[in-house]
């Protein structure tokens, strides 16, 4: 699959733009460099991998340019020609008013113009979105990237700016799951994918058995280890129930009145004589304690002065002090116990509250026990009993439904446990996968480590291993010395890092030339930043590869990027190789013959 054409139903807006195998270059150039108003940016270069992509049946955000500035393209159609892998070629038809109304038609030869035929002539018209985009897959019969549908691969080979971050993790995947790009990754490097991907669903799979776990534990309050001791108190109480409903059933209250007396007479009423003597015991040690802490020490110094100078007596200085001392040790005593009885007090004020609660309850529960054994109308003492007979069933309930929940609990368990197994089996697989690698990842990693060397210099390496969760993790480095090279300026590690990205998209299109897969590069702004010989080292083996594998590489430039020589000469491209120049005279410089938007 590569590009053939682009084109709308507007060429004096948009003209076509033809593709060629091999080096493809959208050129924006600045003609006059003494107005200094101008330059080649603002040209619409960057939105050309925009439509293609557009084109390709991506479904674009709102911010994608044919929806932010729609007033401007109401009524554009673009098709785009592309060259299939059995020789022949098929051009996709989709316009800016209705973008989930796609055409296809199959043709043979390229450079066709659509614009104009009749809406008979094409293969498939007006075919909803999901519809196209498997029809188009279809056609496409990307063999090498099943089972992902043709979009998948679409970002890996048409680089945008901000893709070039990361190798591995384009910028569309980079808020959302690993799950949603390594298999994918892992696929067309060799890699056992379903593997990788099953590695993933089984890590989701026992985290949600784990959240549903705790989930139900906080809803019982209960542990496993409860389990028996529940059933037990369900069997008693289910025997209890019954026998309550049998004696109900046939009207016999003598057997639940007795049931009734004896616990009157050797439960409720025992206990309510020993709540009564803690009670008052608790209130006799209250009043102790509320007593004690008001009580305070009535001397006063002054008073025993007086005293003494009424009899005539002398008072000494060294005996008055004595008695002060005396006195402030004496108080401090005193105020020590004062605060140990308010805080007895406070525990004997809780426990009688208690205590005095308790005491309510069971008097309550006489009198109601009283009232039924005192009652002589049988219908009377039916309901009541019926209401107790009720509540202990509505108990029961409530200890099925909690054994209930501890039982899923205990196959939770087994569930987790079983699922951890096979995740922790399936982490040594990945592992064992890795260890053997693959044909094609190897091949791929010595087309990336030649490229990088050729362009940069430098040793670069490429490999794969198992992350602490057992999942893959896929690498792409700098090495210095057998040591991971660590660039501290951001600028030169952004440029390195672009360079990564380019290579390994180049390694893997030679590497899977001869398979039916992509056999196109986009690289938005390749060449921006760059030192003149690493453009030139790069242009060389892009034409290289394209050369010997048949590969379609598509670039977008400004007259900056373009590379010079050792006396600052501008090394230009071939005319063939431009395929669109824009520049910075007027609007019929841009990408789209119109004012900027």
């Amino acid at each position: 699959m590569i590009f053939s054409k682009v084109y709308s139903n507007k060429p004096d807006i948009f003209p076509p733009i033809l593709f060629r195998r091999g080096l493809n270059v959208i050129l924006a150039r600045v003609r006059d460099r003494k107005d200094k108003t101008k330059d080649s940016h603002n040209l619409g270069k960057t939105l050309l991998i925009d439509l293609l992509d557009f084109c390709l049946l991506s479904d674009p955000d709102k911010e994608f340019f044919l929806k932010m500035h729609k007033d401007r393209f109401v009524g554009f159609v673009f098709f785009l020609e592309l060259g299939l892998d059995d020789g022949g070629f098929i051009t996709i038809r989709r316009g800016v008013d209705e973008p989930s109304k796609i055409s296809f038609k199959r043709h043979d030869k390229p450079n066709a113009d659509f614009t104009d035929i009749a809406e008979t002539e094409w293969d498939h018209t007006r075919l909803a979105f999901e519809r196209s985009v498997t029809l188009l897959d279809g056609a496409l019969n990307l063999t090498m990237n099943k089972p992902w549908s043709y979009r998948k691969g679409c970002g890996y080979f048409m680089r945008k700016q901000e893709d070039f971050r990361d190798v591995f993790q384009l910028n569309r995947f980079s808020k959302g799951k690993d799950r949603d790009w390594k298999p994918y990754v892992a696929h067309f490097l060799g890699f056992n994918s379903e593997l990788v991907a099953r590695k993933y669903d089984l890590d989701e799979e026992v985290e949600k058995l784990r959240a549903r776990y705790e989930e139900i534990q906080g809803s019982v309050n209960l542990k496993v280890g409860d389990y028996d001791r529940l059933k037990g108190q369900i069997e008693i109480k289910e025997d209890e129930v019954g026998t309550k409903q049998i004696r109900l059933d046939e009207f016999d209250f003598r057997e639940k009145e007795v049931g009734m007396a004896s616990e009157l007479a050797e439960q409720v009423e025992e206990r309510i004589g020993e709540l009564n003597t803690e009670i008052y015991n608790l209130r006799f040690d209250l009043d102790q304690a509320e007593t004690g802490a008001q009580t305070d020490l009535p001397f006063n110094i002054e008073e025993v002065n007086t005293v003494f100078r009424e009899a005539g007596l002398f008072f000494p200085d060294q005996l008055k002090r004595d008695y002060e001392e005396l006195v402030a040790f004496n108080r401090r005593i005193i105020e020590e116990r004062q605060q140990h009885l308010k805080a007895r007090a406070a525990e004997l004020r809780q426990r009688l509250a208690t205590t005095e609660g308790e005491h309510s309850e069971l008097s309550a529960k006489r009198q109601q026990y009283l009232a039924v054994l005192k009652q002589r109308d049988s219908l009377k003492k039916f309901k009541q009993l019926q209401s107790s007979l009720d509540q202990e069933r509505a108990l029961l309930a409530l200890m099925k439904e909690k054994f209930k929940r501890l039982d899923e609990m205990l196959k939770l368990i087994a569930e987790i446990k079983k699922a951890i197994a096979e995740r922790d089996a399936s982490s040594e697989i990945i592992a064992e996968m890795v260890r053997k690698s693959s044909g094609r990842f190897s091949d791929i990693r010595k087309r990336f480590a030649k490229i990088i060397r050729d362009v940069l210099g430098r040793s670069a390496e490429l490999y794969v291993r198992p992350n602490e969760k057992g999942n893959l993790e896929f690498r792409a480095e700098f090495q210095e010395g057998g040591v991971e090279d660590v660039f501290t300026s951001e600028s030169k590690g952004t440029t390195y890092k672009k360079f990564l990205c380019m290579a390994f998209d180049a390694a893997v299109a030679e590497a899977c030339a001869k398979e039916r897969f992509f056999h196109f590069i986009y690289h938005d702004g390749a060449l921006e930043t760059e030192d003149n010989r690493r453009k030139i080292q790069w242009l060389e083996t892009v034409r290289g590869a394209c050369s010997e594998y048949g590969i379609q590489y598509v670039m977008t430039a400004i007259d900056d990027d373009v590379p010079r020589d050792d006396e600052d000469k501008r090394i230009d491209f071939d005319p063939a190789e431009i395929i669109r120049e824009l520049h910075d005279q007027g609007d019929d410089g841009r990408l789209f013959k119109m004012p900027r938007f």
